[in-house]
C-alpha cells in the first residue's frame, strides 16, 4: 500500500508546496524498508518484490517531483493524471469579467506559460490565471496555518520570494501585486506591458479578473 501510495500521489499532486513532496517520499522509503523486513521475516517474495518495486519507482517520482519545485528551470515537471486545469480551478473558480471584455488587451502574443492552458486567442489571460492559481492555493494553504508571509519580493530570474521561503517562477512580463489584510491576504498578478492583471479574492476562493 506504501508503495502504491508513494507512487501516485507524485503523479497525482498538481500545485501543491514544495514541503509536501518531503513527506511523500517518505512513503516510498517506508515501502522499501517494510518490504525488506517483510521478506527477512519469512514473508512471500511476491509482496515483498512487488512492495520494494514500488517503493523505488514512488521515491524516485518524489525526487523528481522535489527537483522540478527547487529547480523549475532546469528539471521538467513531473507528468500528472489530471490535467492542471482540472484539479486547481475546482478550488479556485474563475470569476469576473467575461472572455470578451478581456480579449482587446490579449492581442499580444505570447508563449504559453508552463502548465498553463493553451488558449490561442487569448493565451496572455491564460496565463495570467495560472499564475493566480499557483500562488492563491500556497497563499490559501499558509493562511489557514497562520503562516501568510509579510511580503514577497521578485528576483532577477522571476522567481518569487519572501523571508524563508522560495516560490514560483513568474514570466519577465509579470508583476506581482501582494499585502496583508486583517485576516486575509490581497494577491495580483498583472501584465505590464497591457495593464491586464488576475488576482484572488480570498474571502471566496476564486480567481477574478481586475
Amino acid at each position: 500500500m506504501f508503495g502504491l501510495i508513494a507512487v501516485f500521489l507524485p503523479l497525482a499532486a498538481v500545485s501543491r508546496p514544495g514541503y509536501t513532496g518531503w513527506v511523500i517520499t517518505t512513503l516510498g522509503v517506508s515501502a522499501v524498508f517494510l518490504a525488506v523486513r517483510y521478506r527477512r521475516s519469512g514473508g512471500g517474495a511476491f509482496l515483498s518484490i512487488t512492495g520494494g518495486t514500488l517503493g523505488v519507482i514512488g521515491t524516485i517520482l518524489c525526487v523528481w517531483s522535489l527537483a522540478a519545485f527547487y529547480v523549475p528551470g532546469s528539471v521538467p515537471p513531473v507528468p500528472n493524471l489530471k490535467p492542471v486545469s482540472a484539479s486547481t480551478t475546482e478550488a479556485f473558480p474563475i470569476a469576473g469579467a467575461q472572455p470578451g471584455q478581456v480579449q482587446a488587451p490579449a492581442v499580444r502574443m505570447v508563449p504559453p506559460f508552463e502548465g498553463a492552458d493553451v488558449v490561442p486567442g487569448n493565451q496572455l489571460h491564460a496565463n495570467l490565471v495560472h499564475v493566480a492559481i499557483a500562488f492563491g492555493a500556497v497563499l490559501q494553504y499558509q493562511q489557514s496555518q497562520g503562516t501568510l508571509p509579510s511580503m514577497l519580493a521578485v528576483q532577477s530570474d522571476g522567481t518569487v520570494t519572501s523571508p524563508g521561503t522560495t516560490y514560483s517562477k513568474i514570466a519577465p512580463y509579470m508583476s506581482i501585486e501582494y499585502g496583508l489584510t486583517p485576516g486575509s491576504f490581497m494577491f495580483t498578478v498583472r501584465d505590464t506591458v497591457s495593464g491586464m492583471a488576475v488576482g484572488v479574492d480570498s474571502s471566496t476562493n476564486r480567481i477574478v479578473d481586475r
